[in-house]
């Protein structure tokens, strides 16, 4: 092997050492940026078979993520579980102002005052005391209903709301999505970026 063939094998093992560097350097800036995978660089041994032609030396592979897809998997399942849950207790909190137990004036109470009164009534039939109270007790109850079932409408607009802010947020994905498809499609050095791919 001649001094140039040296020569240019350590070159090259610069070249690929400056670029295993530069991995390094991108992982250590962007280490606390949200999103961001590490990288590591892999390196090649060249065939080294000097009557064939072939000097040795090393070559700079492509750049392989740190990424773990089942851990990510993992973590996605999760968010979609946490998502779930704190989406129906948001609902759930909405509703349980609609239907309070221990306010006194909500549907079950209005409703257990008239039949009260409904009872005094079918001990005194006679009784204008006993009537106006099922009247007034009906009103309530009727008043409670009406309550119950404006609050539910205002429950239900406010789903609508969010269904179309979800809907808008899941376009917005989409679109971003396709961008970064286009991306790593029209630039193939863009496939090898390990933060593009997180994205």
């Amino acid at each position: 092997m001649s001094l140039f063939t040296s020569l240019l094998n350590s070159a090259g093992a610069m070249r690929v050492y400056d670029r295993a560097l530069a991995v390094i350097q991108n992982n250590v800036a962007n280490a606390s940026t949200p999103g961001f995978a590490k990288q590591r660089q892999v390196i090649e041994a060249m065939p080294f078979e000097p009557e064939l032609g072939y000097p040795g030396g090393i070559k700079a592979g492509r750049a392989v993520s740190y990424r773990d897809a089942f851990a990510e998997q993992a973590v996605r399942r999760q968010n979609q579980f946490l998502g779930y849950s704190s989406r129906q207790a948001a609902e759930l909190e909405r509703l349980e102002a609609v239907f309070h137990i221990a306010g006194g004036n909500g549907v079950t109470e209005s409703l257990s005052a008239l039949f009260e009164s409904f009872s005094a009534l079918s001990v005194a039939p006679n009784s204008l005391i006993a009537r106006t109270a099922v009247l007034d007790r009906a009103a309530g109850a009727a008043a409670a209903f009406n309550q119950t079932a404006a609050g539910l409408a205002a429950a239900g607009n406010a789903e609508d709301r969010q269904i179309a802010g979800t809907v808008e947020r899941i376009n917005a994905l989409g679109a971003q999505i396709r961008e970064l498809n286009a991306e790593r499609r029209n630039n193939f050095r863009a496939a090898e970026a390990a933060g593009l791919d997180t994205q």
